[in-house]
């Protein structure tokens, strides 16, 4: 059994899950059918020991190269401190970031749609972030729409770890959609693997309006029915198309989904966001002007 030799670390709501269905295609790759481990950030998980999270590549042939796409754990300075203790300072860290602003409402959306919120109004679904602070940090990922976007600070996290030539940066807007094959070649060299062109039209995690958000919750949040049916049906594939058949069923398609407006969007960016993108900007050496700070005049 041997670890990954790359992690792609966050952030949630970035196309992280297209990637991992990008990248399974590769005949260099390997990645374990669960996308996420979250190995690093839960303490459960992490407390049953390394050879549990080396089971995840035991079948990962020599001339492959192996991933844990597990986008939360850059949240998490305990996280990083674990996968420097695990790793060392080789392993190859990819950071996947979006406009923060639509990446909170995103995962927003994305957990109102699995009922794991009933908040339907966004700007007060963000005092949960305030109201839930006391929760253990693993426990309030549900509810951490706003900080989740302070890249610059979890980057430099990183930094103090590992070396620059070993993190790699992906804009989701201005790389990813724009020239995706660009993108995914880019990635690919930073990997280390032969480039192969690998089909980029693919698209996961898709938003929907539930017609009953309960549903939802049972199959996606943690719960005493969703541990027997991980029981009944050991095979994550299986439980996987269950979930995708069941969301199919339970989506109303009728209904669309809300959409973040301009004005709660620029007040996010100039309230939240500003020095964040600013410093993250710096640290990544890419131009972020098209995340609308300096377009709008904003000053650090």
């Amino acid at each position: 059994m041997r670890l990954p030799d790359f992690l792609i670390v966050g952030a949630p709501k970035c196309g992280t899950t297209t990637m991992h269905e990008i990248l399974k295609q590769h005949s260099q790759i390997f990645l374990p059918s669960e996308k996420e481990i979250h190995f690093f950030d839960n303490n459960k998980n992490f407390s049953k020991g390394i050879n549990w999270y080396k089971n995840y590549f035991k079948n990962v042939a020599h001339d492959k190269v192996a991933g844990d796409i597990t986008p939360s754990y850059m949240y998490y300075d305990y996280a990083i401190k674990r996968i420097y203790d695990t790793f060392g300072s080789n392993v190859k860290i990819i950071f996947m970031l979006r406009n923060p602003a639509d990446r909170a409402f995103s995962e927003y959306s994305y957990n109102l749609s699995r009922g794991l919120i009933k908040e339907q109004n966004f700007e007060k679904a963000l005092s949960l972030e305030v109201i839930n602070k006391d929760l253990p940090p693993f426990e309030r990922r549900y509810f951490s729409f706003i900080s989740r976007g302070y890249y610059g600070q979890y980057i430099q996290n990183f930094l103090e770890y590992f070396p620059e030539k070993n993190l790699h940066f992906i804009l989701f807007e201005d790389e990813f959609l724009k020239d995706p094959q660009k993108c995914v070649k880019e990635l690919q060299e930073f990997l280390g693997v032969k480039y192969e062109k690998l089909n980029t039209d693919l698209k996961s995690n898709t938003g929907f309006v539930p017609h009953y958000p309960g549903i939802n919750k049972l199959i996606y949040d943690p719960n005493p029915i969703r541990s027997v049916l991980k029981k009944m049906i050991p095979v994550y594939t299986l439980r996987k198309e269950l979930k995708e058949l069941v969301k199919e069923i339970n989506s109303n398609k009728k209904v669309k989904q809300a959409k973040l407006s301009i004005e709660v969007k620029n007040n996010l960016l100039q309230e939240y966001y500003q020095r964040d993108i600013i410093a993250t900007e710096k640290l990544i050496s890419k131009d972020l002007s098209s995340w609308g700070i300096k377009n709008k005049g904003y000053e650090s």
